[in-house]
């Protein structure tokens, strides 16, 4: 009786996956765009425009699912759980339009190579938010699930370093005072994406050892 008042066709959990699809295009657009930096200004912009069109989906998404969460009477995990994950989606998404619209602000003309790992750290991290995401209704992978949000801590720990390195570098052979303002900004919000994945990989750790 139960399991008949609950969605038929796990709305919720498709909305999670379809989020993290988007974050998934998102990132993979910081990461070639951090590759055209200095290379080609129109695929910089037009990359641009990618992260602003993820953005903009997910949070359509995310209306989409609050809207559906306040006229559903049977969830199928709890309801603060549910909006934890979508909004911890969409915070990742926010991250990475944020490096987007720094890339403009800055003016950036040049990448180093510390931005562009961070930037493919986050994309790897983003991945392994997608996979642990899709694994969430399915309590026979809980364990996969959080294996996946392990890996996640393990890509923020090798970012910190980067990161570490990458300012350390900047302080010591960068002469030009405003290169290395932009940089470092450029810097953190790169780093502020990975720790977005890994606040939501919390959240995911949390809903699969509940609902395990």
């Amino acid at each position: 009786m139960f399991n008949k008042m609950m969605p038929k066709k796990n709305e919720f959990f498709e909305q999670f996956s379809l989020h993290a699809e988007r974050c998934v295009a998102g990132a993979g657009a910081v990461m070639r765009l951090m590759g055209q930096i200095g290379k080609s200004p129109e695929e910089v912009k037009r990359l641009m425009q990618e992260v602003d069109m993820a953005e903009s989906s997910g949070d359509q998404i995310e209306h989409d699912t609050i809207v559906m969460l306040h006229k559903s009477f049977i969830t199928p995990i709890d309801r603060d759980q549910i909006h934890m994950v979508i909004s911890g989606l969409d915070s990742v998404l926010d991250k990475l339009q944020d490096v987007g619209e720094s890339v403009m602000m800055y003016d950036l003309q040049q990448a180093t190579p510390e931005a562009r790992e961070l930037a493919e750290l986050g994309a790897d991290a983003v991945d392994r938010v997608r996979k642990a995401v899709n694994l969430i209704g399915d309590s026979g992978e809980a364990t996969a699930a959080l294996s996946f949000c392990k890996e996640i801590d393990e890509i923020e720990s090798k970012a910190d370093k980067v990161l570490r390195n990458g300012m350390s570098r900047l302080f010591r052979e960068e002469q030009d005072a405003r290169q290395i303002i932009k940089l470092r900004a450029i810097y953190l919000v790169l780093e502020e994406v990975i720790d977005a994945c890994e606040s939501v990989s919390h959240t995911i750790e949390e809903v699969v050892l509940a609902n395990a």
